[in-house]
């Protein structure tokens, strides 16, 4: 054989080697797949038993936590191994903790990135951010916390695919 033919299949050989060992590491185990789909499963109870409760679905804390299993659930199905399903599956949980103890002293503070997103749209950030502080606010707390997740969850979709899927 010659020396370019062979040059050209140990490239392709060393490629191939390392997308499946980089492919290996970024997917979660199926014991950690498992684990996470019974975490999300379990703390979804948790948060409609406060919607159902004296709480209510219209909870600002209450609507963030659910949208944070959203996010965690649709990712999970994606298979996502970029830290996304763990820092969501955290936020959530820390938000019911939070909210099952009836603290009244809860941030209103959401992080602008997580593990496996990037931050986006820091126009929209600050028109929440505006939003928060409005008088009228208490009208309009679970779409405001849905948006703020969900505005993450683009950073995600962006850092993923880039804008066009974001």
């Amino acid at each position: 054989m010659n020396k370019p033919i062979v040059s050209l299949l140990l490239i392709i050989l060393w490629s191939g080697i390392s997308l499946a060992q980089a492919a290996e590491k970024s997917l979660p185990s199926a014991s950690q797949q498992i684990e996470s789909l019974q975490q999300i499963e379990s703390l979804q109870r948790r948060a409609d038993k406060l919607a159902f409760g004296e709480l209510g679905a219209n909870n600002y804390h209450l609507a963030k936590a659910r949208t944070w299993l959203d996010l965690a659930l649709g990712e999970y199905h994606e298979n996502e191994g970029n830290g996304i399903v763990p820092a969501a599956i955290a936020q959530a949980e820390a938000l019911l903790d939070t909210l099952e103890k009836k603290k009244t002293d809860i941030t209103m503070d959401t992080p602008e990135q997580v593990p496996g997103s990037k931050a986006v749209r820091p126009d929209l950030w600050n028109k929440i951010a505006t939003l928060k502080k409005h008088e009228k606010f208490s009208c309009g707390q679970r779409p405001i916390a849905e948006a703020e997740v969900h505005l993450l969850w683009a950073g995600h979709e962006k850092l993923e695919s880039g804008w066009s899927h974001a």
